[in-house]
């Protein structure tokens, strides 16, 4: 995964090494929101060593469900709607909401350091956005076992710890996931992170995603 920030403090802009399997619960995870996750606090603890709570926050029209899980699914009913669509018709659809609505906003980071504030700034948009925060996010909830009903709730507490099989350190998080409204049908998603890091072994045959 690309760095989220430009560079480490030895000047580095090159891309982090790639991850292996990322381990969350004794499960073996591959996807997408796991490498992030880890990504971000991977890079946060070993580039800001004085960070200890990191925000992000975007806003967003979505509405969190279990396919969110698994966006793969989503795509695969879009591309047999469109078998049956008029493809010319779904351009010029397409391209309307573009101009109306304009590209996804960005995602913004926060690290702070007790009340001070380390970096402000959005993350690059070819790593993430508003639509893809909310795939993000949802995996969240999912790892720190908060009940689907929930997850469209104005405040969700959970924690959960993470660990890739090339590294002993394990990396926990306790996040805040709050959800306050800004217009119809818009709202902002924030959510606040504290983390640490143990070194610790985690063996597992368990796969998942």
């Amino acid at each position: 995964m690309s760095r989220l920030f430009e560079t480490d403090k030895s000047g580095n802009t090159e891309q982090n090494h790639p991850y292996g399997p990322v381990f969350i619960n004794g499960i073996r995870f591959t996807n997408s929101s796991a490498k992030f996750w880890y990504g971000l606090l991977e890079e946060v603890i070993k580039d800001f060593a004085g960070c200890n709570e990191i925000e992000l926050s975007s806003s967003s029209s979505d509405e969190l469900t279990h396919e969110f899980l698994f966006p793969e699914t989503a795509l695969e009913k879009d591309l047999r709607k469109l078998l049956h669509a008029d493809i010319e018709s779904e351009i010029k659809k397409t391209m309307a909401e573009l101009e109306i609505m304009g590209p996804p906003p960005p995602v913004h980071i926060r690290l702070l350091s007790g009340e001070m504030e380390i970096i402000s700034r959005d993350l690059p948009l070819d790593i993430i956005d508003s639509e893809i925060f909310s795939y993000m996010a949802v995996w969240l909830l999912k790892w720190a076992d908060i009940p689907e009903i929930q997850w469209n709730n104005k405040h969700i507490e959970g924690s959960f710890c993470m660990k890739n099989w090339k590294h002993t350190l394990v990396y926990c998080m306790s996040f805040i996931m709050e959800k306050q409204h800004l217009s119809e049908g818009l709202f902002l998603r924030s959510i606040c992170i504290k983390h640490s890091a143990k070194s610790h072994s985690c063996t597992t045959n368990t796969a998942a995603p």
